[in-house]
């Protein structure tokens, strides 16, 4: 017996004298089950569950676009700040910060550290590039030299991440440190 059927039964048994115990012990069910049931009758006229739609998707191709473009303008803008700015632009959405950081992730934005990237000053540039014109001219045997990475660490820096691609390298992605000229 389905759902519907039990559900038909608790009604024609009700309406036959029958009490709630006794429907529970006929129908093989809860009692608590039987008194809901014919409590949705009484108040709602009806046995069956309400048929619920899709949910309505509000995120809209126009709210993705602007997702996109503010991160990529403020990319440490927090969700929430993001959110707020949604509301202003569009005052018919409810867009919470949530729903903000499920855009972010679907258009594939990671909070990440920036990118380094090192900058060189002039003096350094043309250092660099006499080294390798001085060496090219010797025509050095480059197996013969050993080559040693420096690394380089910083102390008290800010520990701050910004929202960007994989693989994006637009001049907003980095970080740029400056290079300590040596007197």
């Amino acid at each position: 017996m389905n759902n519907q059927e039990i559900r038909i039964n608790i009604l024609s048994l009700r309406n036959s004298g029958y009490s709630l115990r006794q429907i529970a012990i006929h129908l093989d069910i809860n009692v608590s089950k039987v008194r809901y049931w014919l409590r949705k009758w009484e108040d709602e006229k009806r046995i069956t569950n309400k048929k619920t739609g899709p949910k309505n998707n509000k995120i809209t191709q126009e709210l993705k676009n602007f997702v996109e473009q503010e991160t990529k303008k403020n990319r440490s803008m927090s969700s929430l700040a993001l959110s707020k700015k949604c509301q202003e632009m569009f005052p018919n959405l409810s867009c919470s910060e949530t729903s903000i950081f499920r855009i972010r992730k679907s258009l594939k934005f990671k909070y990440t550290p920036p990118r380094i990237r090192q900058c060189l000053n002039d003096l350094q540039k043309d250092k660099r590039l006499l080294f390798a014109n001085h060496h090219k001219s010797l025509e050095t045997d480059w197996k013969t030299v050993i080559f040693s990475d420096e690394s380089w660490f910083y102390l008290n820096q800010k520990r701050r991440k910004i929202w960007r691609m994989r693989n994006e390298y637009d001049n907003s992605v980095w970080d740029e440190r400056k290079n300590l000229e040596k007197k």
